[in-house]
Order: C-alpha cells, then sequence, then structure tokens
C-alpha cells in the first residue's frame, strides 16, 4: 500500500473508534478529562480551566482525542481484533488504555 492510501485507512479507523465512543459512556468518564483539557492550548487552559469541562462540544473532543491516541500508538487492527477474537469492545479498549497509561 501507498503512504496516502495508508493515511486514508487510519482516518477512516479513526472515525470508526471516535463513532463507537460517542456511543457509550466512555466521553463521560472522568478519567478522560486531561484529553479534553489537553486539546487546548496552554493559555487557554491557565485562563478557561472551568469553562473547558463545560464545553459544549466536550464529548466529540474526548472522543475525538482518544480515538486518535489509541489508534496512533496501539494500530487499527489491535481494536478490531480484540472485538473480533475476544468480543471485547472499543469501549473497554479505551478504559483499559487510559488505566495503563495512568499506572
Amino acid at each position: 500500500m501507498t503512504r496516502p492510501e495508508i493515511a486514508v485507512l487510519l482516518a477512516h479507523s479513526k472515525n470508526v473508534v471516535r463513532d463507537e465512543l460517542l456511543a457509550c459512556e466512555v466521553p463521560d468518564n472522568p478519567i478522560f478529562g486531561a484529553a479534553l483539557r489537553s486539546y487546548f492550548p496552554t493559555q487557554f487552559q491557565q485562563r478557561l480551566g472551568a469553562d473547558i469541562a463545560a464545553h459544549r462540544l466536550s464529548r466529540e473532543i474526548i472522543a475525538t482525542q482518544i480515538a486518535d491516541d489509541l489508534i496512533n500508538h496501539v494500530g487499527p487492527g489491535l481494536i478490531y481484533q480484540l472485538d473480533e477474537r475476544l468480543g471485547v469492545p472499543t469501549s473497554a479498549v479505551a478504559a483499559a488504555y487510559a488505566v495503563a497509561l495512568s499506572t
């Protein structure tokens, strides 16, 4: 495959994972609050810290950040294989990934 083809597949994978995360409770979990804060520049974080948590697109930002991080670090194949072979949903993979990163 060429690099542009791989880039398109990665983008589609991230969109699928994002949509699956939006369909569950993962973006509402406080453990992912750092994903929302890190989306904004440092100056915004300092000035608008409390307002960031109330952002109207917070779920979408968190889901996009998690999907991007997951696909970039574990690849699209692992998430698919865990679901197909073991029945592990994307939400469980995201939660396990967050726990692994926090330790």
